[in-house]
């Protein structure tokens, strides 16, 4: 029954995870014209369908092998269900569906996978520009820097598969690090900086150089691997805080305030005026219709749902503050057991960090085939706390 359920299960599994990162991919592609938007529009169903139905079995060989954890997973998966169909926002549901049966997949099987997607999605940005199929966007920050989407529909996206690639290589090649990785990461930090202009990405693809040279030459030491989970823990209560307190506080009149807001784009400003607009409940909200101020010189008003680069954010608006304090509960339980021993220490949880801070300026991060490191720590998690589970039958 056991080998039945890790390679089953598993290949089911991953072959949904394939699907839904397909999926994602042709999401973010800019094709040019009307002539694709109704096939792109059923080919991301089609393959949104067949993941649900990889999803399905996957599920059911977990009932087949442990059917107490089964009924706590299908609750889990039940309960996001209903809040995204309330929200018309379905990233929940397949963030909690990926969350709550990954038990059954190799981590480092998801890892690889999630770089293959990348590659396989910036290979097609590349042949879509070559032969004319994929738009490349032209954008001009307010500093006059010109920008390009690279085929993508804004160059942030194109940035959040490089991010997403990077960390999942510097995962794959743990242990094994060399010149030539190293040169790949460069490369990757002289586009983005270059080309896209993405200066989060830019940021996080640094943090991600450095944190990984320190776990290649420090990573066995006893010291590192106790500073990791509270770097770890600061990291994502800072960006917890961070996005509340400019939820609350900002003042638009404030100089100091007025700085920020700059510096981040817009991003401390929508997450006021989203709070004091349509304040999060403790469930679900539908904001697909809401008013959306643009100031664009003339500045008016439009109906264009959530605009928000926050994935904490995103989260808290449209899932409310039950499923929001959840998923800040379940990122922070792998550090915290890898903190108090109960966890043995691993590398994926230092490459968390530049994924959750990613999220505080960027709402990709609940993508979860584009950034996969969320799933790991959750699923590590229940690994821990369910594991006298597995073999329970009723």
């Amino acid at each position: 029954m056991k080998s039945f359920f890790s390679k089953k299960g598993s290949n089911a599994y991953l072959i949904a995870f394939v699907l839904y990162g397909l999926s994602n991919s042709i999401r973010l592609l800019a094709f040019s014209g009307d002539i694709f938007s109704y096939g792109i529009k059923a080919l991301i169903a089609m393959c949104q369908g067949l993941a649900l139905i990889m999803l399905v079995f996957s599920w059911c060989v977990v009932f087949l092998h442990s059917r107490r954890f089964s009924i706590i997973a299908l609750i889990l998966i039940g309960f996001s269900a209903i809040l995204s169909i309330a929200a018309h926002n379905y990233v929940l549901f397949w963030m909690v569906s990926f969350s709550a049966l990954g038990r059954v997949a190799d981590m480092h099987k998801i890892v690889k996978t999630v770089f293959l997607l990348a590659v396989f999605t910036l290979t097609c940005a590349l042949v879509g520009l070559c032969s004319g199929i994929l738009n490349n966007y032209t954008m001009i920050r307010q500093d006059g820097f010109i920008r390009y989407s690279c085929g993508f529909n804004h160059p942030n996206q194109a940035g959040c598969v490089v991010l997403a690639g990077c960390c999942s290589w510097a995962y794959t090649r743990w242990r094994v690090w060399g010149i030539a990785d190293r040169l790949i990461l460069i490369a990757a930090f002289a586009f983005t900086c270059i080309y896209l202009d993405s200066r989060t990405t830019a940021l996080l693809l640094a943090v991600l150089i450095i944190v990984t040279e320190l776990l290649n030459a420090f990573g066995e030491r006893a010291w590192v691997q106790k500073a990791v989970p509270i770097v770890m823990l600061i990291t994502i209560v800072f960006v917890i805080a961070a996005t509340l307190a400019m939820m609350v506080f900002y003042d638009g009149e404030d100089p100091l305030f007025q700085s920020l807001n700059n510096a981040l784009s817009g991003r401390p400003y929508y997450l006021n005026y989203y709070f004091e607009n349509c304040p999060p409940g403790l469930f679900a909200q539908d904001l697909t219709n809401i008013r959306t101020e643009h100031d664009w010189g003339v500045g008016y008003w439009v109906t264009r749902g959530l605009l928000l680069d926050n994935a904490y954010g995103q989260l808290l608006f449209c899932y409310g503050w039950v499923q929001f304090c959840l998923f800040v509960a379940a990122v922070l339980a792998l550090p915290t057991l890898i903190l108090f021993g109960h966890r043995e220490f691993d590398v994926g949880i230092a490459l968390s960090v530049p994924m959750m801070l990613y999220g505080l300026m960027e709402s990709q991060m609940l993508i979860v085939t584009f950034s996969a490191f969320p799933i790991l720590m959750i699923t590590a998690s229940a690994n821990v706390l369910l594991e006298n589970q597995d073999t329970d039958r009723d």
